[in-house]
């Protein structure tokens, strides 16, 4: 959107006066709309799979172990992301990248 003001004055040499009170003085507003059209479009779609891994047994001492990882709590994600250039100019991706986001919990911070 533009807001557009146009303010007009008299050219009159009766009407031109020191004081902006008495100046013959109109002002037009008008508000422009103009259409754009997003450049991309994206959407993904993410599935996830339970880890297929063995899972340790009730009586596994490792699992007591502060470096053991459990697998049943990991799993895998499957990422499928659809990039598309809606706008009427071509837009050329040099790179994309995919970062873990990493989380801090307020435990944490303390």
């Amino acid at each position: 959107m533009v807001d557009i003001s146009v303010q007009s004055r008299s050219t009159n040499s009766e009407a031109i006066d020191d004081s902006l009170e008495f100046q013959d003085v109109t002002e037009t507003l008008q508000t422009l709309v103009v259409p754009t059209v997003d450049p991309i479009e994206m959407s993904q779609i993410v599935t996830y799979m339970r880890s297929l891994g063995e899972w340790p047994g009730l009586a596994d001492l490792r699992t007591f172990d502060t470096d053991f990882w459990d697998d049943r709590c990991s799993g895998e994600a499957l990422i499928t992301s659809k990039i598309v250039c809606v706008g009427p100019s071509k837009i050329e991706i040099e790179s994309i990248r995919l970062e873990k986001e990493v989380r801090i919990s307020a435990q944490q911070l303390l």
